[in-house]
């Protein structure tokens, strides 16, 4: 477990990759050998690993997008799905739940966005979004933290797997 705790913090501790992303600002290559992916992340968020993934956030915000991450066989996309749809109908309001799928990189993942009228009224800033894709036995769980930000999609579209 030490040396588990050790590899991790070289790996926090190495120096990113500043990569500019599309709307010309800077991002840095997140790469997590636990769970054998990658992914781009606003270069000024800090990064915090936990058990079962990975969350990216600012100074000012808790962990705002996380990647969790399950053994396909113990958590598969329709479980998340179900657990999705349980917590958005249980929201005061409401929840307009859309699904779509999308493709991440030759990878086949589905989209499920949450919009709110009565959460929205509270917290202006309330938009929910999920990216959930199985890849080599693993389900992968994306959020945004329930706060729109344009920047979210350029994450999870920067998702590879090695």
């Amino acid at each position: 477990k030490q040396l588990q705790q050790l590899l991790v913090q070289q790996q926090i501790q190495q120096k990113p990759q500043v990569i500019i992303s599309p709307n010309n600002s800077q991002w840095f290559r997140y790469t997590d050998s636990r769970f054998n992916f990658s992914i781009l992340h606003p270069a000024d968020w800090y990064v915090n690993q936990t058990q079962i993934g990975v969350g990216f956030g600012s100074a000012s915000s808790s962990d705002q997008w996380v990647i969790q991450v399950f053994e396909t066989a113990s958590k598969d996309k329709n479980d998340i799905l179900q657990q999705i749809n349980t917590l958005e109908n249980s929201r005061i309001g409401v929840s307009n739940i859309n699904q779509s799928n999308i493709n991440l990189g030759g990878v086949i993942a589905i989209r499920v966005s949450v919009s709110n009228e009565l959460q929205a009224s509270y917290i202006p800033s309330w938009y929910t979004e999920y990216i959930i894709l199985e890849y080599q036995g693993k389900t992968y769980w994306l959020s945004n933290g329930a706060i729109r930000d344009g920047r979210f999609e350029d994450f999870y579209h920067s998702l590879s797997f090695f």
